[in-house]
């Protein structure tokens, strides 16, 4: 789907004139559609086709007058999915009069770009970059905090829990904390070397906005290391309060067992068709209850007293 629209529609302060680029959106792109839109403004079909792929890795080209920059963003899904938490690929290319992304994912740039944008310098392409690429990072860190706090949430869970649904959910997020750090890694990669090589011609204020920008990632990156540290020590730890919570109730019901099996071994005996001591007592069935009953009890306390049950 292409949906075209002016770069002063993203911009909080009006152009005068109106800026004269317009901003092609590119929402899982057939064939056909981007084949019209090399046919229109000529630019190689290779940057259209990048972020097809998901497994895409982030890059920096430039062909002729355009220049792509290809990133991965975070993303967390709304369906019920093993994966919570996922990256995608988003092509941004610069062309003389338009700026053109292109994502399979639909409503990821959108989300982005929902807020205005604030003009940097009378390049209005180079604002919405650079605001795109300050808000991917901006992203990554919301999405990592979220995972801090479902874990949060699972580790209380998991104190009393005997199952393994919240060691696959800490299983889950630590793949998903790994697609995190590769694209993070790979877009701190390129903005780098955007700062220290200049391929755009950045003025001033722009690049200091894009200094902000990779501080912004290599900030998400620092979390997400930190956290996949933290959640690999968690799964070790939390499988071991799991089975230690197992064995508590293999405990209690072992206990339980020996307990029960005083008095089940004594009505076993006397329902033996074999004499037996004061079987035809009148009050016998009295005497072997409470007898038995008071038995099971003291062994009870005994192993309460010793922390068994």
């Amino acid at each position: 789907m292409i949906h075209t629209s002016p770069v002063s529609s993203l911009l909080y302060e009006p152009l005068e004139p109106p800026a004269p680029q317009t901003w092609i959106q590119l929402t899982d792109p057939t064939q056909e559609e981007c084949d019209a839109l090399v046919k229109k403004i000529g630019l190689p079909i290779g940057f259209l086709l990048a972020a097809a792929d998901i497994n895409e890795h982030p890059r920096f080209e430039q062909q002729g007058v355009f220049s792509h920059i290809l990133l991965r963003a975070s993303l967390r899904e709304t369906a019920k999915t093993k994966m919570p938490f996922t990256t995608h690929p988003i092509s941004i290319i610069l062309a003389p009069t338009a700026i053109i992304t292109v994502c399979a994912k639909p409503n990821l740039v959108e989300a982005l770009l929902q807020q205005k944008v604030r003009l940097i310098s009378e390049n209005a392409t180079y604002s919405v970059l650079l605001a795109l690429i300050f808000r991917i990072g901006t992203e990554f860190i919301r999405h990592i905090q979220q995972m801090i706090d479902a874990s949060e949430h699972v580790e209380h869970t998991l104190q009393k829990s005997m199952q393994n649904k919240e060691l696959l959910s800490l299983l889950h997020m630590e793949k998903s904390l790994i697609y995190f750090l590769t694209s993070l890694r790979g877009n701190c990669g390129i903005i780098d070397e955007q700062l220290k090589e200049n391929h755009l011609p950045l003025s001033p204020k722009e690049h200091s906005r894009m200094q902000a920008a990779f501080t912004e990632m290599r900030q998400a990156s620092d979390m997400g290391d930190v956290f996949s540290q933290i959640l690999g020590s968690l799964g070790d730890t939390f499988g071991a309060i799991v089975s230690n919570n197992l064995n508590k109730v293999m405990k209690v019901l072992t206990a339980l067992t020996i307990v029960l099996m005083i008095p089940t071994l004594v009505a076993g005996v006397y329902g033996m068709n074999v004499p037996l001591p004061m079987q035809d007592h009148p009050t016998v069935f009295i005497w072997i209850s409470g007898g038995t009953t008071l038995f099971s009890l003291a062994i009870g306390y005994f192993f309460w007293k010793k922390n068994w049950m």
